[in-house]
């Protein structure tokens, strides 16, 4: 068994026995302030990058990059439509180095800008269940 911390703005653990475990409460500070791809994850668990690929998507039920997309954009409108952070706070926070690129891929994954989602915010969260 190979105990492995990654570190970020708070703990994540993962216990490799033959694989993964995944827990996404314990991984919710990997999804902020990191530019993660598959590979380093792997690197940090030990396994090649398909085989991390592979059990991640085994265990989360998706690939891991669309999984940190997913975490990330909820996390941003979370941030969007509960605080009056700019949105250049809130594209780091969530692991965006670029407010352009957090601003074209929210509207991509919501449909709409961050600006158009925090003015909306009240109604959206009733009728999409965004959170």
């Amino acid at each position: 068994m190979r105990r492995v911390s990654i570190d970020g703005p708070g703990p994540l653990s993962a216990v490799l026995c033959g694989g993964l475990h995944y827990d996404a409460a314990a991984a919710s500070p990997l999804y902020r302030a990191q530019p993660w791809t598959v590979e380093p994850l792997a690197e940090e668990s030990g396994l090649s990058r398909s085989a991390f690929a592979a059990a991640f998507r085994d265990l989360a039920g998706e690939a891991p990059m669309r999984h940190l997309a997913a975490r990330r954009m909820q996390a941003a409108a979370r941030l969007l439509a509960g605080s009056a952070l700019p949105h250049s706070r809130i594209a780091r926070r969530v692991g965006y180095q670029s407010t352009v690129g957090f601003h074209l891929a929210f509207k991509q994954w919501h449909g709409l800008t961050p600006g158009e989602f925090r003015k909306n915010a009240d109604v959206l969260a009733g009728e999409n269940g965004f959170w």
